[in-house]
């Protein structure tokens, strides 16, 4: 069960946003009162939009070796199990902060801070930007990602299906990256 602290809302026009500070996870996501992302059902998945960080997967056996000593973490890292600062808020952003401390560094022995924000910036769009620093000496190794999840078929969609929809880009993508299996491990 994820519990909610209060949330940090942002509107513009018809659309609004709100923001958990734990974990600095968007929660919900509406316009024209029009609720876009996935609301938590704990029988299939109770989160909504957790930030994956230090690590995106799994570790093998939850436990690996790194230059500073061993990382112990569950599934996509440490971010989204701890309250995030507010560092900045405006009529139409918001910016969380997560810096190391005694416990993160159990976990992941590197100084770091995670920056958070989201802004409106338009009617029609919520921008989720991601700064991470590194405030140690050493190199740190990380990765960063999102795992939003929305509605589909989408509020007030008539004789829609899941399998109707299809996710486009602007232009096409190209990468090399290792896949993540079932186990969550690449």
């Amino acid at each position: 069960e994820v519990l909610m602290s209060e949330l940090i809302s942002l509107n513009m026009g018809n659309l609004t946003a709100a923001v958990d500070p734990m974990g600095a996870q968007l929660c919900s996501l509406k316009l024209n009162q029009n609720e876009y992302l996935w609301q938590g059902n704990p029988a299939f998945w109770s989160r909504r939009a957790p930030i994956l960080f230090p690590i995106v997967g799994s570790l093998r056996n939850g436990r690996a070796e790194s230059a500073q000593g061993p990382c112990t973490m569950g599934r996509h890292g440490i971010a989204r199990n701890y309250e995030h600062s507010i560092e900045s808020r405006d009529e139409f952003s918001v910016t969380f902060k997560l810096a190391s401390n005694k416990e993160t560094l159990e976990a992941y022995p590197f100084r770091f801070t995670l920056k958070t924000t989201y802004s409106l910036v338009s009617e029609r769009t919520l921008s989720q930007t991601f700064c991470v620093a590194n405030d140690g000496s050493v190199p740190m190794p990380f990765c960063i990602g999102g795992h939003p999840a929305f509605n589909v078929p989408v509020p007030g969609a008539v004789d829609e299906s899941f399998e109707d929809y299809v996710l486009k880009f602007e232009k096409p993508w190209s990468c090399m990256l290792p896949t993540i299996g079932d186990d969550g491990l690449m």
